[in-house]
C-alpha cells in the first residue's frame, strides 16, 4: 500500500480487506465514548454479562458517537480552552442540542423516505449482517469440515460398555469362594468349566487363594479382549461371571452373605 501510486480505498479492496478489519477493531473504536477495551468487546459482540443482545449493543455505539460525543465537541466548539464541560450547566445544554438534534434526524427521515429508513433498521437489527453471525457461520463451517476428516482415536475414547456390579447382579464375588463358606469345591469346578489347565498335583498342592487367583487372571483377560480400550488390573477384578452350574446357583447364598456383613436381617414374609 505504501508503493501505490494512486490513492486506496481499504474499505473497497479485498487486497487489504485484512488491514480494514484490523483499523475497524482497533482504530475505530477510538472516537466512541468509555474505555476502549470495554467497546471493543462491545463492537465486536464478543461478551455480554448483561446478556444485552448485539443489535442494541450496536445502537449504544451509534447512540454515543453520533450524540454524545458531537455534543461534547459542540460545548467545546462554543467555549475557547475548554476540552471537556462538567456541571449542572451540561445538563441543560444537553437537553437543548437533543432538541435540535431531533428535528434533523425528523428532517432526514423524510428526506430518505421511510421505504430506506425501514432498511438500515432492517440492516442493524437483522443478524445476518453481524460480525458475531458471520464468525459464527464461518467456525460452523470449519467445524463441519474438520469432522470428515481423519483423527487419530486415543484408547480412553474407544467404547468400552458398561459393567454390571455383582451386587447388582450377574456376579460372583470371588472372596465368598473360601472354605468357611463350604465352598472350596466350587474354585475347582469353575476352574475345570472355565478350562484352565490344572493338573492333580496343582489340585492338591495349591490353596484355595491361590486357585481363585486363577480364576482372577482368567477373568481379566476375558474382560480385555472383549473390551479393548479397558485398562483394568488384576486385583480389580474383584467379581466374575461364573461359567460353572455349581458357582451359577450361589446368588441366592451370596445375597445372605453380603446381607449379613451389611447387618441386614432378611424379613420373613407373614
Amino acid at each position: 500500500m505504501s508503493e501505490a501510486t494512486e490513492v486506496v480505498d481499504i474499505w473497497t479492496s479485498n487486497e487489504f480487506k485484512p488491514f480494514a478489519d484490523h483499523c475497524a477493531a482497533e482504530i475505530c473504536i477510538h472516537p466512541i465514548h468509555q474505555q476502549q477495551i470495554e467497546n471493543y468487546v462491545q463492537l465486536s459482540g464478543l461478551i455480554s454479562k448483561t446478556k444485552v443482545d448485539e443489535t442494541r449493543r450496536s445502537c449504544r455505539v451509534i447512540s454515543v458517537a453520533g450524540i454524545i460525543r458531537t455534543a461534547n465537541r459542540e460545548v467545546a466548539d462554543k467555549r475557547k480552552g475548554v476540552k471537556r464541560v462538567q456541571g449542572g450547566s451540561y445538563g441543560s445544554f444537553f437537553l437543548d442540542f437533543f432538541d435540535e438534534y431531533g428535528k434533523k434526524m425528523d428532517r432526514a427521515r423524510k428526506e430518505l423516505g421511510k421505504e430506506l429508513c425501514d432498511r438500515i433498521v432492517k440492516h442493524i437489527t437483522s443478524p445476518k449482517k453481524k460480525v458475531s453471525e458471520i464468525k459464527r457461520d464461518k467456525i460452523v463451517t470449519k467445524f463441519r469440515q474438520r469432522l470428515q476428516q481423519k483423527r487419530k482415536k486415543h484408547k480412553a475414547e474407544l467404547p468400552t460398555g458398561f459393567d454390571i456390579t455383582a451386587r447388582v447382579g450377574g456376579k460372583i464375588f470371588l472372596r465368598i469362594l473360601t472354605k468357611k463358606n463350604n465352598l472350596d469345591t466350587h474354585v475347582l469346578a469353575e476352574i475345570k468349566a472355565r478350562k484352565i489347565k490344572i493338573t492333580k498335583r496343582q489340585e492338591e498342592v495349591l490353596t484355595l487363594a491361590e486357585q481363585r487367583k486363577m480364576i482372577r487372571v482368567h477373568e481379566r483377560g476375558l474382560l480385555v479382549t472383549k473390551n479393548p480400550g479397558m485398562e483394568l488390573n488384576e486385583k480389580d477384578v474383584m467379581a466374575i461371571v461364573p461359567v460353572s452350574e455349581e458357582v451359577k446357583g450361589l446368588f441366592t447364598l451370596q445375597d445372605e452373605i453380603l446381607n449379613k456383613e451389611a447387618g441386614i436381617v432378611a424379613l420373613e414374609a407373614e
